[in-house]
C-alpha cells in the first residue's frame, strides 16, 4: 500500500490531557497536509478544530466517554449531542467495560442503541470495547451486540490501557464481516503495524504516531 492510499485510513488524534491550542493547530494543519481522514480530539477541542478545518478534505472526530468509559448513559448522550453542535462528524464512544465483565449485555445494548437513535443518521458512531482486556469470549459477544446496535464501527482500544492486536482484529472480523468496519487504535507506530492490521480486517488506524508513520515509507 502507498503513502497515499494509506494516510486515508487515519485519524490523526491528540487525546492529551495537556494538549496546548498549539498542539491541535498543529495536528489539524498536519492532517490537511497529508490529507488524513480526520483528527480525534477530545470534546474542549471541537470546535476550534473544526474552526481550523473548516471547507477543508479532513474531518473531526471526538471521543464520549473517554478513557474508562463509566460515565452515565445520559451524561454519554449529552456529551455526544455537545460535541455534533461543536462539530463532530463522528464520535468514538467507550462502552462500560465493566457492564462487559458483569454481562450486562441488556444495559450495554440499551446504552449505545439510544445514543446511535439520537445522533444525526450522517453521524458516524464508533463503539471502544478495550478488547485486549476481553477474553475471546467477550469480544465476539460485545461484536454481535453493537451489529444489532446499527453503529458503523467498532474500535478496538482507547490506547491508554493497551491496545490494538493483529489477533484481535481478526476475530472482531470473523464476527462483524462487512456488516459494521473496524478501527485499530492503540499502540500503532510503525508501517508494518499499520499493513498487518488493515490485512486483519482494520478500515480505519487511529495513532497519534501518523506523521513518523507516514514519513518512513519511502
Amino acid at each position: 500500500m502507498n503513502k497515499t492510499e494509506l494516510v486515508r485510513f487515519f485519524d490523526h488524534t491528540n487525546l492529551n490531557q495537556d494538549a496546548t491550542d498549539s498542539d491541535i493547530n498543529k495536528l489539524c494543519m498536519e492532517a490537511i497536509e497529508h490529507n488524513f481522514y480526520s483528527v480525534c480530539v477530545n470534546p474542549s477541542y471541537v470546535t476550534f478544530a473544526s474552526e481550523l478545518l473548516q471547507n477543508q478534505k479532513p474531518i473531526v472526530c471526538s471521543v464520549v466517554g473517554f478513557p474508562l468509559g463509566s460515565n452515565k448513559s445520559d451524561i454519554k448522550l449529552q456529551e455526544a449531542l455537545l460535541a455534533v453542535t461543536d462539530g463532530a462528524d463522528e464520535i468514538d464512544m467507550v462502552v462500560n467495560i465493566a457492564d462487559i465483565k458483569n454481562g450486562n449485555y441488556e444495559k450495554i445494548t440499551d446504552e449505545v442503541s439510544t445514543i446511535r437513535k439520537n445522533l444525526p443518521f450522517n453521524i458516524i458512531l464508533k463503539v471502544i470495547v478495550e478488547s485486549q482486556n476481553l477474553s475471546d469470549t467477550e469480544i465476539k459477544k460485545i461484536a454481535g451486540i453493537l451489529i444489532d446496535c446499527d453503529v458503523q464501527y467498532i474500535k478496538t482500544s482507547t490506547g491508554f490501557f493497551g491496545g490494538a492486536t493483529i489477533e484481535n482484529v481478526e476475530l472482531i472480523k470473523s464476527i462483524v464481516g462487512e456488516k459494521i468496519k473496524i478501527k485499530a487504535s492503540g499502540g500503532i507506530k510503525t508501517y508494518s503495524d499499520c499493513i498487518k492490521l488493515i490485512k486483519a480486517g482494520a478500515d480505519r488506524i487511529g495513532s497519534s504516531a501518523s506523521i513518523n508513520i507516514i514519513d518512513s515509507i519511502d
